[in-house]
């Protein structure tokens, strides 16, 4: 149980930093287009103008199932639906991240520290804000 609980805080750091990162991307208007893009199907879908099966069959359908979810679950105005999806599956992939370096023979700041350079390289900050259907 307290791996667990230390799995999650780890992959609550990492969703903080990476929604920081998008709210000064926000705070700045430059939310890549793609983001955009999906947040306004996203938008639809969850509002019902357009059918799951659309849905289903574009490509990639992933990114637009679950962020058609976060926009119905949230709805809130602010930072777009497809920008908090790749934002917790970034964070997510963190947490693996962390769990492995640890199954390595890391030792928990160590692994911490690894997992803090691979998660936030810039490649990776580039990844989570074009949103999840680049990665």
């Amino acid at each position: 149980m307290r791996r667990l609980g230390a799995t999650l805080a780890v992959a609550a750091l990492l969703f903080a930093a990476y929604l920081a990162w998008l709210g000064w991307l926000a705070a700045r208007d430059a939310l890549p287009t793609p983001v955009l893009a999906l947040w306004g199907e996203a938008i639809a879908l969850a509002e019902g103008q357009i059918g799951l099966g659309h849905a289903a069959t574009t490509y990639p359908p992933l990114p637009l199932l679950l962020a058609g979810a976060w926009q119905r679950v949230i709805g809130a105005p602010g930072l777009p639906s497809p920008a908090l999806t790749a934002a917790a599956l970034a964070a997510g992939l963190g947490a693996a991240w962390w769990r492995g370096f640890q199954r390595a023979g890391l030792g928990a700041a160590a692994a911490l520290i690894a997992t803090l350079l691979v998660a936030l390289h810039p490649f990776m900050l580039f990844l989570v804000a074009e949103g999840p259907g680049t990665a």
